[in-house]
């Protein structure tokens, strides 16, 4: 894809998903328990919680 990975969103439900790609600065959006996946840019507890305006802002 050429991506940098700065450029890069990754949706991830485990925390070692969550730090690969932290450590690959990318980012990370976590998909389950804050509590579990607090190292995550931003979390949500499922795909339903993500609306458009989130995703907008995300990718400008």
């Amino acid at each position: 894809m050429n991506a940098e990975a700065k450029d890069c969103i990754v949706f991830e439900d485990s925390v070692a998903g969550v730090q690969a790609a932290n450590i690959a600065t990318m980012t990370s959006i976590g998909i389950g328990e804050k509590e579990v996946l607090h190292e995550a840019v931003f979390c949500f507890q499922d795909f339903t919680f993500i609306d458009d305006t989130f995703i907008k802002k995300l990718i400008d």
